[in-house]
């Protein structure tokens, strides 16, 4: 298997890093609490700044394991969150405490949010076009 030529791979990095950046600013200037167009362009920005690392991936197991962590840290950052959330209200008199506890559940309810779907999204796209186009380069 021969690389991918390392300046298309960098130029390509960078136009899906930059968008990914400029789509998650715009989406905070346009709002994202109750507006679903903000939300959206807050995903489109997460689905590429994904694409930024993940393009170039040519082997059907990378984005399996990409789908399958997904899946479970969503689990997982549920449970913690609704955890999270409920040690920042049983220790509500302690100040320094209950805001750290407050925060770590905001942290995982972000990362269930928009980080996971958008890796399943990545991972799920990514094994649907390397099973019906697969790469050319891995079957010579």
């Amino acid at each position: 298997m021969q690389p991918v030529p390392q300046k298309r791979t960098l130029k390509s990095l960078l136009k899906f890093f930059l968008s990914g950046i400029f789509l998650i600013i715009l989406s905070l200037c346009i709002g994202i609490t109750d507006n679903t167009v903000g939300i959206l362009v807050c995903m489109g920005g997460i689905i590429s700044l994904f694409l930024a690392f993940t393009y170039h991936w040519q082997w059907m197991k990378s984005y399996v394991l990409l789908l399958i962590v997904s899946v479970l840290v969503f689990f997982l950052s549920v449970v913690l969150h609704n955890a999270f959330a409920a040690g920042g209200q049983y220790f509500h008199a302690n100040g320094i405490i209950s805001s750290l506890f407050n925060g770590l559940g905001v942290a995982f309810f972000l990362l269930a949010v928009f980080i996971c779907p958008a890796a399943v999204f990545i991972g799920f796209f990514g094994l649907l076009k390397l099973t019906f186009f697969p790469s050319p380069k891995l079957n010579k």
